[in-house]
């Protein structure tokens, strides 16, 4: 698959639910939640190529649900760790498995 060079602008709203579990030394919250995403702008032409030549698909904007779960986690004052995952239905172009993991640390 192949795209001319583009730079989307994606829309995202939705509702997350999470909860906390904490000790004396740490903290870790479970979240699941579900979002509606959105192209802002229309896409350039598509052009999947295979053994069988190019095929050309000029698409329009794209929306789909996506759904997903994480973990965040606090190990020290100022370091986290996140892993989440996600999945989208109900679009043209959906993700069967995205994997987010971060470090972060905040000064």
């Amino acid at each position: 698959m192949q795209r001319k060079q583009m730079h989307p602008l994606i829309g995202r709203t939705g509702i997350e639910f999470g909860k906390t579990f904490s000790d004396k030394d740490w903290e870790m919250t479970a979240l699941t939640g579900v979002n509606y995403q959105y192209d802002l702008f229309k896409p350039t032409v598509t052009t999947f190529k295979d053994l069988a030549g190019d095929t050309y698909i000029n698409n329009g904007k794209d929306s789909r649900v996506v759904f997903n779960v994480g973990l965040n986690t606090k190990i020290k004052e100022n370091t986290r760790i996140s892993l989440n995952v996600e999945r989208s239905e109900f679009g043209s172009y959906n993700i069967d498995k995205l994997i987010n993991a971060n470090i972060r640390y905040t000064f």
